[in-house]
């Protein structure tokens, strides 16, 4: 079964290079892992998320209510069609290419280096000073927030 519209020929390890210095898992996901790649071509670190494909099949059925009828819900879009159509937006990670295999989807993203948000806000709340206590301020919390949106 066919989830996405890219090129079935094409190989993620034809283009990318995981066994390259400093290339390692950076990130689990419920459904996914992701991990620190380099393009063949231009040497540029990437992010590969690599998707179930049961598990995405799994949640289509869920969104829809179980049923196959495409009139019994209303359209969603699966997470690599967003990025697509984001994929102009300066503060949306960007999406350079999709690859699909028998079992799995891969996403290859942009790399960004300084980690998940969240893991970002655990650290802050678990250091402890006596003047902030681990907190943002609200002006960092808003700069953060204008960020996001």
């Amino acid at each position: 079964v066919r989830l996405t519209n890219c090129d079935a020929s094409r190989l993620l390890e034809n283009e990318y290079n995981f066994r390259a210095a400093g290339c390692r898992v950076i990130g689990h996901g419920a459904f996914s892992t992701v991990r620190l790649a380099v393009r063949f071509s231009d040497g540029q670190k990437v992010a590969v998320k690599s998707l179930s494909k049961f598990d995405a099949l799994r949640a289509r059925r869920l969104r829809r209510g179980g049923t196959s009828s495409s009139s019994a819900y209303s359209r969603h879009m699966d997470e690599w069609e967003i990025m697509r159509l984001l994929k102009d937006n300066p503060y949306v990670l960007a999406l350079f290419d999709v690859f699909e295999t028998d079992e799995e989807i891969h996403l290859v993203t942009e790399y960004c280096e300084g980690g998940e948000l969240f893991d970002a806000i655990k650290r802050k709340g678990a250091k402890r000073s006596s003047f902030r206590r681990g907190r943002y301020s609200e002006a960092q919390a808003a700069r953060i927030t204008n960020q996001i949106l």
